[in-house]
């Protein structure tokens, strides 16, 4: 399958939709699974992958093929609206994916969604290009990141520190780190939420390598850890309060901010 897929320049006329092919609530865009997409490839089936995450990300691992687009600008590229579009990202929100198939639908575009982004693909054991490493980062949420689709509500934070964080979601579910509450919390949300994630996080953002082999001996899906962790974000937020005060008010934070070199 690897010679089949790589090295393939995906375009086209639309292929048809299988009766298992699973249709979101939000905006009725459709997910399509990681095998079907492959499938669909090996048998030569013509599909567009659009990458929508940022060029870092994307020169760091991607699906053979793919093209990356910022998903704000496949409206302005008329000549996509004769492909059979399939939105890729890192698998984390799917959230604004649903809101763009949406709206690009009603441009004339005709989009779906990849089930479980990069992420997924990946998990599927199929084939990507990639830098060495990157494969780890995959697994990982930037502060920033999570801050942006908190508000949609389309991920479950589980804080696994064994300690009620003074600054948390307000939808956190606080697991036992080490028993097996953790699987049984994430299996139960996802068989209500097949296309929301996890996002696991402690105080430090430290120690995810155990709860990642206990995710992957479970065969769980969509499941992400807070780069940082609590702590990180807690300081994303201030930086970003910061951020919006008066001028005066900055500066003075800033100089009383302890210089980390000084402190070393």
């Amino acid at each position: 399958m690897k010679q089949a897929i790589a090295g393939i320049m995906i375009i086209a006329v639309f292929f048809p939709m299988p009766a298992g092919i699973v249709t979101a609530e939000e905006g009725r865009a459709v997910f399509v699974s990681p095998e079907y997409i492959a499938a669909q490839i090996k048998s030569s089936r013509e599909i567009l992958l659009v990458d929508v995450r940022k060029k870092a990300e994307f020169e760091q691992i991607r699906i053979p093929g793919a093209i990356r687009i910022p998903v704000d600008f496949i409206k302005t590229k008329a000549y996509l609206k004769s492909k059979n579009i399939v939105l890729v990202n890192k698998g984390f929100s799917s959230m604004p994916l649903v809101s763009a198939c949406k709206d690009l639908g009603n441009m004339g575009f005709d989009a779906r969604i990849l089930s479980g982004g990069l992420k997924a693909w990946v998990a599927k054991g199929l084939p990507v290009r990639k830098e060495p490493f990157a494969q780890r980062t995959l697994a990982m949420v930037s502060p920033r990141r999570v801050f942006q689709q908190y508000a949609a509500r389309s991920f479950l934070p589980v804080d696994i520190s064994g300690l009620q964080a003074p600054v948390a979601f307000d939808n956190t579910v606080y697991v036992n780190p080490t028993g097996k509450e953790l699987i049984s919390v994430v299996a139960g949300y996802h068989k209500n939420h097949p296309h929301h994630s996890v996002l696991i996080f402690n105080q430090a953002g430290t120690g995810y390598a155990t709860f990642r082999k206990k995710i992957k001996s479970a065969e769980i899906k969509n499941v992400f850890f807070l780069t940082g962790g609590m702590k990180a974000y807690v300081k994303y937020l201030e930086n970003r309060e910061r951020a919006g005060a008066p001028k005066k008010e900055r500066i003075k934070s800033t100089r009383q901010t302890p210089c980390r070199s000084c402190e070393d």
